[in-house]
């Protein structure tokens, strides 16, 4: 593993991780309050056939923050073009997770293709808050209500809010499983309660602006 930097152009420092010492080059972008560690249980067997890039995204992996750029789609997009350009990254296949499918797709749309090799987006919606018309949104029921109710219980208790959203979806397993607060629950609120809130509340409203369709 070799750790590495770079600084943006508005002289933020971003951190991410190399895996691999040949083959094709694979970029791994994470899920908003999430890290490059969330890429941990496929790093071994991947790093045998490519070279990896994991980043811990603007605002995110709890790094002391240089600058007061909030972390919005568009600036992690320009921050990953950035990235391709400092470590020689044209034609990677790019995989991006919830936030970081958002990156690629406002990527797309603000640089084009012609450095993109190929992609894999997991599990993220265009378009997080559902209206009258568009019921794929964030478990199909995140209307303009929800979000403002949501970003207001961040604010009161941010790792608690996070939690919430994750317990209280389509999956009963996860709701059963924040109701018995077993140990896993409790080391992911420990590690939300270590982040800064505000830099990604203010990501998190960015993001639920979007309408990437």
């Amino acid at each position: 593993m070799h750790p590495l930097t770079f600084t943006a152009d508005d002289g933020e420092l971003l951190h991410l991780w190399r895996h691999g010492e040949s083959g094709p080059a694979i970029v791994l972008l994470h899920g908003w309050t999430a890290s490059h560690l969330e890429w941990s249980p496929f790093i071994h067997d991947l790093a045998s056939h490519f070279r990896l890039f994991r980043w811990d995204a603007r605002a995110h992996g709890g790094h002391p923050a240089r600058t007061s750029t909030v972390a919005t789609a568009a600036r992690m997009a320009r921050d990953l073009q950035q990235m391709i350009e400092a470590f020689d990254l044209a034609g990677a296949c790019f995989v991006g997770h919830s936030m970081g499918a958002l990156t690629l797709w406002q990527y797309l749309r603000d640089f084009g293709a012609a450095r993109i090799g190929s992609l894999c987006l997991i599990d993220q919606s265009p378009k997080l808050v559902t209206d009258d018309e568009w019921k794929l949104g964030i478990y199909g029921d995140f209307d303009a209500g929800r979000s403002a109710r949501f970003v207001a219980e961040l604010r009161e208790d941010f790792a608690e809010g996070v939690l919430r959203l994750a317990a209280h979806g389509l999956n009963d397993a996860a709701r059963e499983g924040y109701a018995a607060d077993g140990r896993g629950w409790q080391r992911v609120r420990d590690a939300l309660r270590a982040l800064a809130p505000d830099p990604l509340i203010a990501c998190w409203q960015d993001l639920v602006s979007l309408d990437l369709r």
